[in-house]
């Protein structure tokens, strides 16, 4: 729901007084209030979790080379290049974006533990976080 509506929502609240007595409509005017500003702040928090989609989330992912000159990384195909020669297969990691090209590097096996990058984890949901974020993007857990 947008925040507007939820703001709209006390408003158009009042004309339960115009159709209820007044020992009904101001209980429900209060419920009305309360669903109204729980409504506005989730949507507030929603605005600050970081952002999870599109170039500003592809530095750092993972993916594999799909062919020489192209990796899959995210669920989509992106046309890759690396300072080292990459074989079919190969696990990438985003260096950078350059418009429609990745930058990448090799990333450690999945069986290899890298020592000098900790994973964080989400303490609700296990799912690994960044030490930027506020928010887990996946669950909502307050990280702070």
């Amino acid at each position: 729901m947008h925040s507007h509506q939820c703001l709209a929502a006390p408003v158009v609240g009042l004309t339960l007084f115009a159709i209820l007595p007044w020992p009904f409509a101001l209980p429900a005017y209060l419920i009305v209030s309360v669903l109204a500003l729980v409504c506005w702040r989730k949507g507030l928090e929603a605005m600050r979790l970081p952002i999870v989609m599109g170039s500003e989330a592809l530095p750092g992912q993972v993916g594999y080379v799909y062919l020489p000159g192209q990796a899959h990384i995210g669920g989509e195909t992106w046309l890759i290049e690396s300072e080292t020669p990459l074989d079919a297969g190969a696990r990438v990691r985003v260096v950078a974006v350059q418009g429609l090209r990745l930058k990448v590097e090799p990333a450690s096996p999945l069986s290899a533990s890298s020592s000098a990058e900790p994973t964080l984890l989400c303490p609700a949901c296990g799912r690994p976080i960044s030490d930027r974020w506020t928010h887990c993007p996946y669950c909502g857990e307050d990280l702070l």
